[in-house]
């Protein structure tokens, strides 16, 4: 489903150079996730930064906690299932643009 494989003659001139169609509800969701998992140690680290100009000792112990609790928590094996989750699918098309890798593009950049 994922995987177009040509034949003898190869794919047609430009016919795999498109972008994936990418719903508003998808990109939300995609760009949700990256949000919290790029943002997340940013916000980490700044509210480590303010504990330590502005906080007590007690604000510091509670954000070392919760760091180590972050660095150190075992992640659960969803491995398989996470595959064919719906923000998985989403990421795939928000970052895919369908281009094609031939051996002969050398050629055409030659000509």
């Amino acid at each position: 489903k994922y995987t177009v494989v040509s034949d003898e003659g190869g794919f047609a001139q430009a016919s795999q150079n498109s972008q994936a169609p990418l719903s508003t509800a998808d990109s939300v969701l995609a760009l949700t996730f990256l949000s919290v998992v790029m943002g997340g140690p940013v916000v980490l680290m700044a509210s480590g930064i303010a504990c330590i100009i502005f906080g007590s000792w007690v604000h510091c112990v509670y954000w070392l906690t919760t760091a180590l609790a972050l660095a150190t928590h075992p992640l659960p094996d969803v491995a398989a299932p996470l595959a064919r989750s719906r923000l998985s699918l989403a990421l795939y098309r928000y970052f895919s643009y369908r281009w094609l890798w031939s051996g002969d593009d050398g050629e055409h950049g030659e000509a």
